[in-house]
């Protein structure tokens, strides 16, 4: 049985469609209740769990397990962990009311790590008819099935300014990896150090991933589970204004690209200064990007941000 299928059924389950969801748990519990489970299980390990360990799992350490798969759900979710019509199944007693008070295992993690690896090469268009629109969102869908999904992380500035470099065309997000469908649902993962640049991945997903949205921890990210190489098509840089990043308020690639060069290496290798230089250099940095916002403060009230535009190869 393929794992988004499973996934597709937990759906079905919790929206409670008319197509013999549970019906098919019922006559097949001994099997489709264990799978079940192990990816309920899964997901939870990688978006309330330790994710390097899940993408990485020679990196778990037993000694720092210290929640049982209830208590990290609980944690952060209200929720009950599977769909409410799992409660009334004959079988829920034998195979689900006990199933998430057990501690992580490294074996959790291995099992984690193959499901979602398989997952984030699944035909995302399969669980995508059950997103339901934030209402907070500011940026709404406009049909059920848009083609962008969101990223934000943030690197040390070299980092970023090796990934800014007009030579550089390509990268890898890995895989698995976390994606939002919802732009701002991205917007908590920003740096406001002074050291770091952000940058929000706008990312074409040609299909490629899975919608866990309400099995995630964090169910209100509407979390895509995809990865994997991605070819560039432009960077704009701007900077996080009143917490909100807008496209179409910053500088291009060149133009930003050079700026950091000037900052940065024009008097040597601002790699080798310390904090408090290289923050200087930062600064300088942001007065020549944007003179509107130069001064003192310009690191603190506005981090830089690059707007990645991508697609998925």
């Amino acid at each position: 049985m393929r794992w988004d299928k499973i996934l597709e059924l937990m759906y079905r389950l919790d929206y409670q469609r008319r197509d013999g969801g549970k019906k098919i748990l019922e006559q097949k519990a001994d099997v489709l209740a264990p799978l079940i489970v192990r990816l309920q299980k899964a997901i939870i390990l990688f978006t309330g769990g330790n994710v390097a360990s899940v993408r990485d799992p020679s990196k778990f350490n037993p000694n720092k397990v210290s929640e049982s798969f209830k208590e990290i759900w609980e944690y952060s979710n209200n929720r009950e962990i599977l769909p409410h019509s799992v409660r009334t199944l004959k079988g829920y007693e034998k195979f689900f009311r006990h199933a998430f008070i057990n501690y992580p295992t490294i074996e959790d993690y291995l099992d984690a790590h193959g499901i979602l690896s398989e997952l984030s090469m699944s035909d995302l268009s399969n669980t995508l008819p059950f997103y339901r629109t934030s209402p907070r969102a500011r940026y709404p869908t406009i049909d059920s099935r848009p083609d962008t999904i969101f990223r934000l992380i943030h690197l040390h500035w070299k980092e970023a300014m090796d990934f800014l470099n007009p030579k550089t065309t390509q990268g890898d997000l890995g895989r698995p990896v976390s994606t939002s469908y919802e732009r701002e649902a991205t917007y908590s993962f920003a740096s406001h150090k002074h050291l770091r640049v952000n940058l929000l991945f706008i990312i074409k997903h040609k299909d490629m991933g899975v919608y866990v949205g309400r099995y995630s921890v964090y169910s209100d990210e509407k979390e895509i589970i995809s990865g994997g190489k991605y070819k560039i098509n432009d960077i704009e840089v701007t900077y996080i204004n009143g917490g909100q990043i807008d496209s179409g308020t910053g500088v291009d690639r060149q133009t930003a690209f050079d700026a950091f060069k000037s900052a940065y290496y024009d008097g040597g290798d601002a790699t080798k200064l310390s904090t408090e230089e290289q923050m200087d250099l930062t600064r300088r940095r942001n007065d020549l990007l944007f003179p509107d916002i130069a001064g003192e403060y310009n690191l603190t009230r506005y981090p830089m941000c690059f707007i990645v535009e991508c697609e998925l190869i």
